[in-house]
């Protein structure tokens, strides 16, 4: 194939159409410096210990690879589920606003939660307690057992509607799931859910179900929290509490990661940070905050550790067996599999200009520089009909744009 044909796939020989990291899909790869890594796994250990799930935060500047790093904990429970037996779900707090009534309080998160578990969860946490009790005990009574959390009446018609609604396929759920929104009634319940302590409780008691019946705790994946930041008046308390709850010890089935734009000493909003009961519960204060909410700023610590990223991201998306026949059927002698298109001094000195600054200095910049530089190249190549390797020569005037 003559290269002014070639797709920019075909020609960087990428695993996928675009030159994009994935977030959710590339999961399993985790870029930059190990030791944040380490830090986000030791705390991880800590709270299964010593609070039975995951109650900590990750903190960082836009692009600094929070929403990655909530995906790539997802895949480490899911691939060691002998160690974590969690059910996850990921959810973005914002957009947070206090003018409309649907998008502030307590009451916006936890429908998002609810929306985030979705029916086919419910169904199956439902048929696995069903498959707990014997058929003398009417499944209701069976699941309120489990139930600890709120007055008798909200366990009794949260115990209700589980058993009579999504037990069996074809029943309509439309009133159930309103009642669990905390947006309506719903038959055979005695209670509507209207506090945010109804809200959370009927949380908490869904974690309790799910370890008992599935062996899986509950763990919410909460991106963008720094939406938190415009919650006023009336909320600020009903938030607050909410998340003191899930911060209790008492609670050690529905767990907490959040993850938050932040840098230097502000880096949670006050919801949560004031007063400290919370963080106390986590065992930290402000002066040693960092050891609950990871910043995430020394991912790209060193200028070792920006070339490094950029090799894990070049490694990860391109398909070396291609690129290597691609290498050897156009001479590109100063190129290897690994790097594709780029020469090592090219990386060199992407590596020199990106960490000059260091609002620049994080991975969503790095993976964009890459992309605009193998673009360019990809471009001149198709003009002249011939390989273009991106070398330093290449890459300098474009880079002084950066």
């Amino acid at each position: 194939m003559e290269v002014k044909d070639m797709s920019f796939q075909e020609y960087c020989c990428l695993k996928r159409p675009r030159f994009v990291i994935d977030p959710e899909e590339d999961a399993e790869w985790y870029f930059g410096n190990s030791k944040v890594q380490d830090s986000i796994l030791d705390r991880l250990r800590t709270d299964v210990d010593v609070r039975g799930v995951p109650k900590f935060g990750m903190i960082g500047r836009f692009g600094s690879g929070k929403t990655h790093n909530l995906f790539h904990l997802r895949h480490i429970f899911q691939s060691e589920d002998s160690l974590y037996r969690f059910r996850t779900f990921y959810l973005k707090v914002s957009p947070y606003s206090e003018d409309d009534p649907k998008t502030r309080g307590w009451g916006y998160i936890h429908r998002k939660v609810v929306d985030a578990m979705g029916e086919q969860f419910l169904r199956e946490l439902v048929r696995a307690a069903d498959r707990m009790g014997s058929r003398q005990e009417e499944l209701a009574q069976l699941i309120q057992k489990q139930l600890k959390f709120g007055d008798a009446n909200l366990r009794q018609s949260l115990a209700s509607l589980l058993a009579n609604y999504f037990l069996r396929e074809g029943r309509e759920t439309a009133e159930a799931w309103s009642w669990l929104k905390g947006d309506g009634t719903c038959r055979g319940t005695t209670k509507i859910p209207e506090t945010s302590s109804d809200m959370i409780n009927i949380l908490l008691n869904l974690g309790r179900l799910s370890r008992w019946a599935l062996g899986e705790a509950i763990v919410l994946l909460l991106d963008e929290a720094q939406a938190l930041a415009e919650v006023k008046k009336s909320s600020i308390a009903q938030i607050h509490d909410s998340f003191l709850q899930l911060a209790e010890p008492e609670n050690a089935d529905v767990g907490f990661v959040l993850a938050a734009f932040g840098t230097g000493g502000k880096i949670l909003p006050d919801v949560i940070m004031k007063p400290p009961d919370v963080i106390s519960r986590l065992d930290v204060t402000e002066r040693d905050l960092q050891k609950a909410f990871i910043d995430l700023k020394d991912v790209i610590r060193t200028k070792e550790d920006l070339r490094g990223f950029a090799g894990q991201v070049l490694a990860n998306l391109t398909d070396s067996s291609q690129a290597q026949a691609r290498i050897d059927e156009h001479g590109l002698e100063a190129v290897s599999a690994g790097q594709l298109p780029f020469t090592e001094d090219a990386l060199e000195k992407i590596s020199d200009v990106v960490f000059q600054h260091e609002d620049s200095r994080n991975p969503r910049r790095i993976i964009a520089a890459l992309g605009k530089l193998a673009s360019a190249g990809y471009q001149e190549a198709k003009s002249r009909n011939a390989y273009v390797p991106v070398d330093r020569e290449f890459a300098e005037p474009i880079l002084r744009t950066f």
